[in-house]
């Protein structure tokens, strides 16, 4: 069964995310260059992006109203606008400036184009008192058409789908509805395990339609059945709990969030003011010091013990062995009684 290469990351929420010190010197290298030329608009923007990723969200606002009323109607301004009220939970007008930003750059600042507004309005429907259950993703597919049409449907969208949707889920790691559309284009890939994967994180992420999502563990679950049942590997696999699999990938969430915060405490110590530390120079220093990225698992598969009998390779070579072991016992029998009988024909 086939990976899609770092989904496994993405699924986890595993990658590099700057420390809160990094924000924090391009914050003073901004306002320093600000000191020396009050107009430098990319300065400004970095302070409130920066100030953003921080969560100093009223400074942020003063830095955009303030770019807004020298440069007005920037595409990065607008953009960073709906990225703020996002993050507020202000959704509708994150939309609002979401669909100005598009107007001006089709592709978006995220490079994801209509995937980004599309999650807010995912988001503004199924957040509030108005929430509903939704019945379409938020790609606008039905819920109802899976296994069906759930994805592009020739290679090259479906690889530029990929693409936008990991990309995506890297910006936002918690969106429930992001992971049920990444499970469904793995299933399209007969990726069962990562599938599996990322269905029960998007449950742990509190899909708001649980009950298609049961749908969708059911289905690949018997997905994975049928694998274990009808291969033959070396060590044995068979089928464990979806419960014990769940609480398996929630401990490896959890030490991925370790990592992370390793990562940035790390980064923390290594950084420059104002300077960037390459991510693969922390890495390699996490690594130093014996903290490695979480690796795969098969969630939901196990190798050896008392379950894999009960598949079929199992039962196949479990039967062969008892087969074996009464032929023995049978030969061996019969070597007992012929000894017996001679013994009684000996003469006094």
């Amino acid at each position: 069964m086939k990976s899609e290469g770092d989904v496994f990351d993405i699924l986890l929420g595993q990658f590099p995310q700057h420390c809160q010190k990094y924000y924090e010197s391009v914050i003073d290298q901004n306002r320093a260059i600000l000191a020396r030329s009050s107009n430098s608009r990319g300065a400004r923007n970095d302070i409130a992006v920066a100030c953003l990723m921080i969560g100093r969200y009223d400074e942020a606002l003063a830095e955009l109203n303030t770019l807004e009323k020298y440069y007005p109607g920037k595409f990065e301004t607008l953009a960073n606008f709906a990225a703020l009220y996002r993050a507020t939970g202000d959704y509708g007008r994150s939309i609002e400036y979401s669909v100005k930003a598009l107007r001006l750059n089709p592709e978006g600042n995220l490079g994801v184009g209509q995937y980004h507004l599309k999650m807010l309005r995912f988001l503004e429907s199924t957040s509030g008192p108005g929430a509903k259950v939704p019945t379409n993703s938020f790609l606008g597919f039905p819920y109802s058409d899976f296994p069906n049409s759930i994805s592009p449907d020739n290679p090259q969208r479906q690889s530029d789908h990929l693409t936008k949707l990991t990309t995506l889920m890297r910006a936002e790691p918690k969106f429930a509805d992001g992971m049920l559309a990444l499970g469904d284009y793995l299933y399209t890939k007969h990726d069962w395990r990562q599938a599996f994967v990322a269905y029960l994180r998007a449950k742990q992420l509190g899909h708001p339609n649980p009950q298609e999502l049961d749908r969708r563990i059911d289905l690949v679950y018997g997905k994975l059945r049928l694998y274990v049942w009808t291969h033959t590997e070396l060590p044995p696999r068979w089928l464990e709990d979806r419960d014990a699999a769940d609480r398996s990938l929630a401990e490896d969430v959890a030490k991925a969030e370790g990592w992370l915060a390793r990562y940035q405490e790390i980064e923390a110590q290594m950084i420059p003011v104002g300077v960037e530390v390459a991510a693969a120079d922390v890495e390699r220093e996490l690594i130093n010091r014996g903290f490695p990225r979480v690796v795969p698992r098969d969630y939901g598969l196990r190798r050896g013990g008392l379950g894999y009998v009960l598949t079929l390779h199992g039962l196949l070579i479990t039967g062969s062995i008892s087969y074996a072991f009464l032929w023995i016992v049978l030969k061996f029998r019969k070597l007992v009684i012929r000894l017996t009988e001679t013994g009684k024909r000996v003469p006094a």
